[in-house]
C-alpha cells in the first residue's frame, strides 16, 4: 500500500493533469472561436464590397457601413458585425426584388403585345346564345379539343 504522502501526490498530479487538459481544451476552443470570427469578419467585407461593386449601396452608404465595421472589428463586437451583414442582405434582397416586379411588368406588356398581333383567340359561344345547337357544337368543336357535351 501507498503511503498518504505518495498518494496525496498522485492525486495531486492527477488534478494537475485535468486541469491542465482543461486548459488546453479551452485555449484550442478560443483560437477556433476566433478564427472562424476572423473568416465572419472577412465574410462581410467581402459582401459589403460586392454591395458597392454592384451598385446596391452608394458612396455615402459604403463608407458609412465601412465605417461601422472597422468599429465593430476594433472592439470584437460580433454583433454589430452581424447587425452589419443583416443590414447587406436586406439591401440585397430588396434590389433582387425590385428588378423580379419590374421583368413582371416587361413580360406582362411582351404579352399582351404578341396577343394583339396574332389576334384575339376565337370566342366559344355559350349554348344561350346559340339558336342551335349544330352551332355550338361546331363552335366547340373547333376552339377546343374536348367532346361536345352532347356525346356524353
Amino acid at each position: 500500500m501507498l503511503p498518504p504522502i505518495a498518494a496525496i501526490a498522485a492525486c495531486g498530479s492527477l488534478v494537475t493533469a485535468v486541469k491542465s487538459a482543461w486548459e488546453l481544451r479551452r485555449m484550442v476552443k478560443n483560437k477556433r472561436q476566433k478564427r472562424r470570427d476572423e473568416d465572419e469578419a472577412l465574410d462581410i467585407l467581402d459582401e459589403l464590397e460586392d454591395a458597392y461593386e454592384d451598385g446596391l449601396l452608394t458612396e455615402v452608404d459604403y463608407s458609412r457601413y465601412y465605417s461601422r465595421y472597422l468599429e465593430s472589428v476594433a472592439e470584437g463586437d460580433l454583433t454589430g458585425l452581424r447587425k452589419l451583414r443583416m443590414h447587406i442582405d436586406i439591401v440585397a434582397v430588396r434590389q433582387k426584388m425590385v428588378p423580379r416586379s419590374r421583368s413582371l411588368e416587361v413580360a406582362r406588356t411582351q404579352a399582351q403585345s404578341a396577343t394583339s398581333r396574332r389576334g384575339a383567340p376565337p370566342s366559344i359561344p355559350s349554348p344561350s346564345q346559340c339558336s342551335s345547337s349544330e352551332a355550338y357544337s361546331s363552335a366547340q368543336s373547333v376552339g377546343s379539343s374536348f367532346p361536345s357535351t352532347d356525346s356524353i
